[in-house]
């Protein structure tokens, strides 16, 4: 679906993969010095660094949390001689900022090595009518949906023409309207 919408990946990490090869423990490993436990879960001390509030690495169950293999592709990244990290994220998940940027710190690495866009939802309206999504009942509209209806250019377009950090309105119509309202 992205090579349709024109977007290449020079290389794709699979958290699969970043937790199949035992990256995740011997980072685990590195990270002791900062960590505790707490009701059997075990925190790191981001709250040393930039953070507001410590943050899970592993669950009481002994589960890893995301956020773990997480900065296991950070620290990886920036061990193969990249000097800048960007991460495109939702909106509702500012709070990941200081804790990545405090993970990476506990490396050595600046907190400045790392950029993150926040992107705001996209609302799609067709008809007139927003189209209601749900990820729960399996509603939903994929990236190619759209491309295959709108064309990948007008998509292109209309993501392009706004900030990401502002809201968009996606009118599949308009982007298919042949007319001076289409922009």
């Amino acid at each position: 679906d992205l090579a349709l919408f024109r977007v290449k990946h020079d290389v794709f990490s699979s958290e699969k993969v970043i937790r199949s090869n035992g990256a995740v423990e011997k980072e685990l490993d590195y990270l002791r010095k900062y960590t505790y436990n707490e009701e059997g879960a075990l925190l790191l001390k981001t709250t040393e660094f930039l953070d507001d509030k410590d943050r899970v690495i592993v669950k009481s169950n002994g589960d890893y949390t995301y956020f773990l293999p997480d900065i296991v592709y950070h620290v990886n990244k920036m061990s193969r001689g990249f000097n800048q990290l960007i991460d495109v994220l939702g909106a509702d998940h500012h709070g990941y900022i200081n804790r990545m940027k405090s993970a990476l710190m506990m490396h050595g690495y600046s907190a400045d090595v790392l950029d993150i866009a926040l992107v705001q939802m996209v609302r799609f309206l067709k008809n007139g009518v927003e189209y209601k999504a749900s990820k729960r009942s399996g509603d939903a509209i994929t990236l190619r949906d759209v491309c295959e209806e709108v064309g990948v250019d007008a998509m292109r377009y209309f993501f392009a023409m706004r900030a990401p950090s502002s809201h968009l309105d996606f009118d599949m119509d308009l982007a298919k309207e042949q007319s001076s309202n289409n922009p």
